[in-house]
């Protein structure tokens, strides 16, 4: 190193430790702005399964429901032949006495 005075060789050495500081920086800089785009990915995944999970559960309410309303107009509809054959029964028993009667 003829010809250079320590000052400038600690300048250099100031140089390249502030490049080597800024090398640094930007690297993790850049490994953090990646993590992000890989994190913003995964979220934006799980952001549209969440809403396919949403419209299925949605769904299948809807499917419920209608069950529901099935089985309660079924009720109804038991009920209804329920009472019928409870008048066809009283009227049977009516004409039997009205039979033995005569």
């Amino acid at each position: 190193m003829e010809g250079l005075e320590i000052t400038d060789v600690a300048a250099l050495v100031a140089i390249a430790g502030t490049l080597g500081g800024s090398v640094y920086a930007l690297s993790k800089y850049l490994v953090r702005e990646q993590a992000h785009k890989v994190v913003d990915g995964e979220l934006k995944r799980l952001n549209k399964s969440i809403t396919e999970l949403t419209q299925t559960i949605v769904r299948f309410g809807l499917q419920i429901d209608n069950l529901i309303k099935t089985q309660d107009e079924q009720h109804k509809l038991i009920d209804r032949h329920d009472k019928t054959i409870d008048d066809h029964s009283v009227r049977i028993a009516r004409l039997e006495e009205h039979v033995k009667g005569e």
